[in-house]
């Protein structure tokens, strides 16, 4: 009977071991994940959401690097107004009139 019973009890002390194990893995990995989120001592989450936002750096997409940055912005100007231009006359300028067809077999 004693067998069992240190069966049992050799049993559990490892299920409980185990146990302990693994929740301190969890808790370490745990850890790890949130770290990305605490704000570190040089950069915030907020400067680096801020970073995202700026999109400066693709303003002037495929022009050339030899042109200066006002040659840039007249380009740039430029080519936002003929885009307004172009919606303005693809835009309607009444509601569209819907036509259809009966459908009934001929």
């Amino acid at each position: 009977m004693s067998g069992w019973v240190l069966g049992l009890g050799v049993g559990l002390a490892y299920l409980v071991h185990k146990k302990v194990q693994l929740q301190g893995q969890q808790e370490r990995a745990m850890d790890e994940y949130y770290r990305a989120g605490k704000p570190s001592g040089t950069v915030t989450t907020e400067e680096v959401r801020a970073a995202w936002k700026d999109t400066g750096g693709t303003r002037y997409k495929d022009m050339s690097t030899d042109l200066t940055n006002g040659e840039k912005d007249s380009l740039d100007s430029g080519a936002r107004r003929l885009e307004q231009e172009a919606y303005a006359f693809d835009a309607p300028s009444a509601p569209l009139k819907i036509e259809g067809m009966p459908l009934v077999a001929f």
